[in-house]
């Protein structure tokens, strides 16, 4: 982009663009910081896919007020879905809720057209502040829109209402779809476990075996959460044994991921550990933080079932499960 200055050939509104979006897919933020000078220099920053790029820009690499600042510039002039979607799921992931609620009224406001990816932001922002009032909005709005459900969709909208104590809607929708993959399993399986559910969650295995749809390493974190929940031994000894057949693991998405590992990551290292490492090896886990009481309670209960040395590493020292038991002895 620099020879071209150079040369005396000006980049067009495309041009900066797509180098926006190389910068915020990388990361780049001070790259883009230099285009969006450059723009202010060349009279292009207002122009609409310009405008979106920066707001996507800014929203990947968390520089979520600059991304508002460019928003709020001849506010409701070019503001589509794309730019408020980069700026809400931003705010969703820095748990800036009150901000994310005031964005969506801003949509609704201006009234922006939904897509999928909006209905999954506002269904992620929704769980997260246990609006269920909000989110019941939300769903009579994607019927009466007649949005095709799609598996991003069916599996927030259940992971919503999970989050927001109403498994029976969760379940609701659940029995609706007419294609159901693990993601949609795990997130009926979360939303039972989240509620206490812990029998209803161990259920659910038996029940997606005679779909045939395979679990995977996110499925087996909950269901292990489920066993620590009512210290279900026999069901432990069932899913050790499930898990062990599980020789391959199978992709998921991206976003599933991202929702997963932000819940109890040491138990999902422990499931993968279960899978790829032979007994009688030790499972080793090193996390950044203090474990926490439940997932303490939940590795002491997996050691027992599984019959397997596991080594944590917290913030403040080694934690070596055994057979139900801790070294730390329960203070830590």
């Amino acid at each position: 982009m620099v020879s071209s200055f150079q040369n005396d050939v000006l980049p067009n509104e495309y041009v900066f663009t797509t180098v926006l979006s190389a910068c915020a897919h990388s990361g780049r933020v001070f790259e883009g910081m230099q285009c969006h000078g450059y723009l202010f220099k060349f009279g292009l920053v207002f122009h609409h896919y310009v405008k979106s790029a920066l707001v996507h820009m800014y929203s990947k690499c968390f520089h979520v007020d600059l991304a508002l600042q460019v928003l709020d510039s001849e506010r409701g002039s070019n503001n589509d879905a794309f730019c408020y979607n980069s700026v809400l799921n931003a705010l969703v992931e820095s748990q800036r809720w009150d901000e994310g609620v005031d964005v969506l009224g801003r949509m609704v406001d201006e009234c922006v057209v939904w897509d999928s990816v909006t209905y999954v932001s506002v269904m992620g922002l929704c769980g997260q502040i246990r609006d269920l009032r909000l989110g019941m909005q939300v769903h009579a709005q994607l019927l009466k829109g007649g949005l095709m459900f799609d598996v991003f969709v069916s599996s927030m909208l259940v992971d919503m209402f999970g989050k927001c104590g109403d498994v029976l809607n969760a379940r609701k929708v659940f029995d609706g779809l007419q294609n159901r993959n693990v993601v949609v399993w795990t997130s009926l399986m979360t939303a039972y476990l989240q509620n206490g559910h812990f029998e209803e969650t161990l259920n659910l295995l038996t029940c997606m075996d005679q779909e045939g749809t395979m679990p995977n390493e996110f499925t087996f974190a909950v269901l292990l959460n489920a066993c620590a929940g009512i210290a279900a031994l026999k069901h432990g000894d069932i899913l050790h044994g499930r898990v062990e057949k599980l020789a391959v693991l199978h992709d998921v998405e991206d976003e599933q991921k991202e929702s997963y590992l932000n819940y109890h990551s040491e138990k999902l290292a422990i499931a993968y550990g279960l899978m790829k490492i032979p007994s009688p090896a030790p499972i080793r886990i090193i996390k950044n933080l203090r474990i926490c009481d439940d997932c303490h309670t939940a590795v002491k209960l997996i050691s027992k079932v599984t019959n397997r040395l596991i080594i944590v590493r917290d913030a403040s020292r080694f934690h070596h499960f055994r057979d139900g038991t801790c070294t730390c002895s329960d203070h830590w």
